[in-house]
């Protein structure tokens, strides 16, 4: 590069000499040349083409690009696996992956020279963000391309292959049982609601989880990277219209459900408990039955000491010391979504979930939570009604309460007795939803070594909505196979509940 000599000469003078020998220019798309005046924001868009010294080079301004990209530590045959990917100034749902199998085993790729040399090794399995593996792929590594594309423009191809190689798959899951009560999405007029605690990886993955509350299960099936496999098959499997699930990871709800369910016509939303926690509730509605109108994310405690509406109950928590070191510091929260029916508009649905309080001693601490959130839906459900609709109430979630506790009296009943045995205060609550269990009364929805019983529910409005299917649960040998839950062939140590509804006349 020559050096520009001239000292006397002014900044403008040094740039028309430099661009004249190095013969720089800048055209725009109708190939006018820009003059060298033009500032480099203004001259370096897309569709402008750079020349320098004879060579071409097409402007792409903020280009689809990978940033990251990985796949599972667990590869299994007959369950879907998913990159985990971070993508900028790209659609990922438009964007293209396709999926490679290596032509060899691991073992005789080891002796052969690098596979990366020998595109005729890899054999094309799949086309999709989502690529289920079969047990061609079992013993032999996966490769994945991803070309991000924006709607418009591809960007460069990113590859990434497996460390591992595909497993063998644990055989039939008793889900795929439950899952030939669900081979269709359900008929206009009727929905099909699904609750599900998945077991948050922060819970499995301790020391303390897989030494005490989960002895019985192998650390492999307790990886999240195993489980996920499994809890995304199942889910997805039961083809439901509302997917309410608890003890939802952050990072699973972003890096894995969020992404697979939306290229699976699903949209969904997250709410941690307190905005805190790396776990919460998430909501998932299919996208060809129901828009969302609105949602109404609380969290109780904070709702508490900041509705007036709910100062009496305030005022009782913070006359006891005892109460109020119970209950305050609970972060529990309350995930409102209303949902309008695609098939016909003036139906609306009100979908609530939450996750109360687990402590076995703590039924008063439920009951509170539980008075909140009716509460609350009472107020969205108003506000509903002001707007000149009135919509029905679907509440989902771990309840952690039996059938014959407080809590649950008080939602089905809609009052909380004074005298009731877990409540023994000179109060009374009620509301007015006439409630019921879904799903019935199952033995159990969670089953570990020391308890089990029926802590899940599916609660509608018996006036307004008619149960026409509630899927049926596994048989106790299934569950008890391998001792507990979760297992081999169980992600979580919960149960899910699946039923179909549809709107009374």
């Amino acid at each position: 590069m020559k050096k520009l000599k001239s000292e006397s000469e002014n900044p403008q003078e040094k740039l028309a000499k430099y661009i004249a020998e190095f013969s720089v220019k800048v055209f725009d798309k109708s190939e006018v040349a820009l003059d060298h005046s033009v500032k480099n924001k203004d001259a370096f868009v897309t569709g402008n083409t750079l020349f320098v010294a004879g060579d071409k080079y097409t402007v792409n301004m903020n280009a689809p690009n990978v940033l990251k990209v990985k796949l599972p530590s667990s590869l299994t045959a007959g369950f879907p696996t998913y990159p985990i990917i971070e993508m900028e100034f790209a659609v990922p749902e438009k964007s293209k992956f396709v999926w490679y199998a290596h032509q060899l085993s691991s073992d005789a790729s080891r002796k052969r020279r690098r596979s990366d040399s020998n595109p005729e090794e890899w054999r094309e399995i799949c086309r999709s963000f989502c690529c289920t593996l079969t047990d061609n792929e079992i013993g032999k590594k996966i490769k994945l391309v991803c070309i991000p594309y924006d709607g418009e423009r591809e960007g460069k191809p990113c590859t990434i292959e497996s460390a591992i190689t595909v497993q063998e798959g644990p055989g039939v899951c008793p889900f795929e049982k439950r899952q030939k009560y669900t081979q269709d999405f359900t008929a206009p007029g009727s929905f099909r609601v699904m609750t599900y605690n998945i077991l948050a990886d922060l819970y499995a993955d301790s020391e303390y989880s897989r030494d005490f509350l989960f002895p019985a299960c192998p650390e492999k099936y307790l990886n999240i990277d195993y489980r996920k496999l499994l809890f995304v098959r199942e889910i997805l499997g039961y083809k439901s219209d509302v997917i309410c699930l608890q003890e939802v990871d952050k990072k699973i709800f972003n890096s894995v459900l969020q992404p697979i369910f939306k290229q699976e016509g699903y949209e969904g939303s997250f709410r941690s408990k307190n905005g805190e926690l790396g776990e919460g509730c998430a909501t998932f509605f299919r996208e060809s039955k129901f828009r969302m109108v609105l949602q109404s994310n609380i969290n109780l405690i904070d709702n508490l000491e900041s509705e007036a509406s709910n100062k009496d109950l305030l005022d009782k928590i913070t006359s006891s010391e005892i109460l109020k070191e119970k209950v305050l510091p609970r972060k529990t929260s309350l995930q409102v979504t209303v949902l309008e029916s695609v098939e016909d508009p003036k139906k609306k649905l009100i979908v609530a979930t939450t996750h109360l309080y687990f402590h076995p001693r703590a039924n008063n601490v439920r009951i509170i939570q539980g008075i909140l959130c009716m509460r609350h839906i009472q107020k969205v459900v108003d506000e509903c009604r002001a707007q000149g609709f009135d919509p029905t109430l679907v509440f989902c979630g771990d309840f952690n309460n039996g059938r014959m506790t407080g809590v649950h009296t008080f939602l089905k009943d809609g009052v909380i007795p004074a005298t009731h045995c877990d409540w023994m205060c000179d109060m009374n609550f009620k509301h007015d939803f006439r409630l019921e269990s879904a799903c019935g009364y199952p033995i159990y929805t969670n089953y570990v070594p020391g308890f089990n019983g029926c802590i899940d529910y599916i609660y509608i409005e018996s006036d307004k909505l008619e149960v026409t299917q509630v899927i049926p649960m596994p048989t106790h040998e299934e569950v008890t196979q391998y001792t507990a839950l979760p297992n081999m062939v169980f992600p979580s140590d919960h149960i899910a509940l699946i039923c179909d509804l549809k709107w009374k006349k």
